[in-house]
């Protein structure tokens, strides 16, 4: 840069020179300008621009011109830094050039490079692309150019790889807050308008803005429970959506803090599952399958699994247990699943008979793990010879099954109704026959579910009293 300014007399012809062909070079012509706004809206066009750095020349005027078809209608010679022109018709081409014009020492002008900026009054289709990081907020408005008046302005929210339209808008702007994954996607606005001048017909076009959402991952599906044993291996699936990609790195905190499982695992990109504004959409996402050995008893419980990209981390809970807790829980849950039944019939009489079932089935659990536990040596006396099968069996060995037509105390009714059991396989095949008649669903009687001690008092055995 050049400062029109000396002095010496012997410099003087020199500089002037100089200052003159740069000013010749300076007002040549540009087809464009990236530090110029240009808009129209409402019938009025709106011209910005940034200031001139002066190098050492103060700043005189900023010469703005505007052309129509061009053809030039308007001259100003101005020191601010917007202009603005109604009455803007909705038939032509715009073209502004704006020309700074600096004064040096020695009262000469010095024009800079001039600024060339065009629109259409007509407005186009346009596309516009944003980034926006999670959590951020952002106001979206329909970018469309060109002199109208706005009539109606409808906005359509597409997500997905099947673009699905999850919310509708009927305002000029929206004002997204708190950003989310669930945000993402292709906003499409239509716009009504008119034109200016004496057209006054209607007319609709169609424009877009498509926000792309930065942030930490975040597992949009996964399994949380899982029942294993001590030892055993398990397979882990996790949906991960994230952008940027996500770390490779995997760990897994037990509710403790302590990890027990830190390694890199391999992330595939595949179409991930996303609840956005009530409905399922599928977005690009990622997909990764590892595998946890040899179960130990830190894992049971709860455990946190985290993924992690450069914007942070996300985790999410998830359970073990093993097979004896799923049968502890048995009642539970299942009383937890009818919660809905229990309240609608609000009888007291019906929550114990489902308690009683329940109980009763967990007996019978317990009773065939004893049975299949259990070494049958019936058919051998201690010195391991072969007993008998006329002998006649001590009391000990007597059982006698009580009839289920209970409360009749006739010892003579009842005595033929006694069975002498001489072997285990007899007393298993009572006892499986008797649990039968608890689980028949006709004949069901509440005096049915009673301890052993009682079922089996031998009240009817020929000795009794």
């Amino acid at each position: 840069m050049y400062v029109c300014t000396s002095k010496t007399k012997s410099l003087s012809l020199t500089i002037f020179l100089q200052c003159l062909l740069f000013d010749i070079s300076m007002s040549q012509d540009f087809s464009g300008s990236d530090d110029v706004d240009i808009s129209i809206k409402r019938c009025t066009l709106y011209v910005n621009w940034t200031t001139e750095n002066t190098d050492g020349c103060s700043l005189f005027i900023y010469r703005v011109q505007l052309y129509r078809n061009e053809t030039e209608i308007a001259t100003l010679d101005t020191k601010a830094l917007r202009y603005s022109k109604d009455g803007i018709d909705s038939e032509s081409v715009f073209r502004v050039e704006i020309t700074p014009v600096l004064r040096c020492g020695n009262n000469s002008d010095l024009y800079r490079r001039k600024r060339v900026k065009s629109i259409r009054t007509i407005p186009g289709k346009q596309r516009v692309y944003i980034t926006k990081n999670i959590s951020e907020n952002v106001t979206l408005e329909c970018p469309l150019n060109g002199a109208y008046q706005p009539f109606n302005v409808k906005w359509q929210h597409v997500i997905g790889i099947n673009r699905t339209v999850v919310r509708t808008f009927t305002t000029q702007m929206l004002n997204l807050q708190s950003l989310s994954y669930r945000d993402m996607g292709r906003y499409i606005c239509t716009v009504e308008y008119s034109f200016c001048g004496t057209s006054r017909s209607l007319r609709k076009t169609e424009s877009s803005v498509t926000c792309s959402i930065n942030g930490p991952p975040f597992i949009s599906s996964s399994q949380d429970t899982f029942i294993v044993n001590p030892g055993q291996n398990l397979t882990l699936e996790l949906k991960v959506i994230s952008f940027p990609p996500p770390n490779s790195q995997v760990v897994i905190k037990n509710i403790r803090g302590y990890d027990i499982f830190r390694e890199l695992v391999s992330f595939k990109t595949e179409s991930t599952p996303l609840q956005a504004y009530g409905k399922t959409v599928e977005v690009e996402g990622y997909n990764t399958r590892f595998y946890l050995l040899n179960i130990s008893v830190d894992w049971f419980g709860a455990n946190n699994i985290i993924v992690f990209n450069r914007f942070g981390n996300y985790s999410i809970r998830i359970f073990l247990q093993n097979f004896s807790e799923k049968e502890k829980n048995f009642i539970v849950n299942f009383l937890r699943e009818n919660t809905i039944l229990l309240a609608g019939v609000g009888g007291g009489i019906l929550v114990l008979f489902l308690v009683v079932i329940v109980t009763v089935i967990i007996w019978d659990i317990r009773r065939k793990k004893r049975q299949k536990n259990m070494t049958l040596n019936g058919n051998q006396n201690q010195n391991g010879e072969a007993e008998n099968p006329t002998s006649v069996p001590s009391n000990s060995e007597r059982i006698y099954a009580r009839p289920f037509s209970f409360g009749n105390n006739n010892k003579g009714n009842a005595s033929a109704e006694v069975q002498r059991l001489t072997d285990h396989e007899r007393q298993i095949e009572l006892e499986r026959k008797q649990c039968a008649s608890m689980y028949s669903y006709g004949g069901f009687s509440m005096n049915e579910f009673q301890d052993d001690e009682i079922m089996y008092d031998n009240q009817f055995a020929p000795e009794y009293k």
